[in-house]
């Protein structure tokens, strides 16, 4: 924790040097009726900002078929950055198939270095 310290108050001015964002676990995901209840909860107290949201606790192909389209639409209204966070698989394949799902569901625009950035959302590869 010292380091910590150090750092934000010696080197960074006392701005923070780390954070985190709203995130949930595979335990938290599976107390809720199902995935599409949790997400609601998240896009709820989270919505307008930065949230993650482990996908993979039950099956994380029908999820990304079954759940992002149905959430969809009470994320755009919320206009915060979801993150969908897949935890097992090849971390290729996942993560491709997950951006390839979001693209589907929240469209993307063409950056300026000629990639696809997706609106409002994006993957993140938890384990692997």
């Amino acid at each position: 924790m010292s380091a910590a310290y150090y750092a934000q108050f010696h080197l960074n001015e006392g701005r923070p040097v780390g954070m985190s964002i709203p995130a949930t676990e595979h335990s938290v995901m599976t107390c809720w009726p199902d995935e599409r209840a949790a997400i609601f909860n998240m896009i709820e107290h989270f919505g307008t900002g930065v949230f993650a949201t482990v996908m993979d606790s039950y099956d994380y192909t029908a999820a990304l078929e079954e759940v992002v389209p149905v959430v969809a639409q009470r994320k755009i209204e919320a206009g915060g950055f979801w993150v969908l966070r897949p935890d097992s698989g090849d971390p290729i394949e996942v993560v491709v198939e997950g951006l390839v799902a979001l693209d589907k569901v929240f469209g993307s625009d063409v950056n300026a270095k000629g990639y696809k950035v997706i609106r409002g959302a994006g993957v993140i590869q938890g384990d692997g």
